[in-house]
């Protein structure tokens, strides 16, 4: 198992452009296995959007 992470971006900060951000990051955490997936965070950093998806890559510690 490895714990890896995806991140999604946007740049600006509008609804314009957090919501496909965040549809993006949703529609990746959608494919993976409820045990694979770990946790959704996001940051405004200035006017940049990101929100990462962490998540178990083969599956969660311990085969689950």
């Amino acid at each position: 198992m490895t714990l890896t992470f995806k991140i999604f971006r946007s740049q600006g900060f509008s609804d314009t452009q957090v919501e496909p951000t965040a549809e993006k990051a949703a529609a990746f955490a959608t494919t993976l296995r409820p045990d694979q997936l770990v946790s959704v965070s996001h940051v405004l950093d200035g006017h940049i959007h990101i929100v990462t998806v962490w998540y178990w890559q083969d599956g969660p510690p311990g085969g689950g």
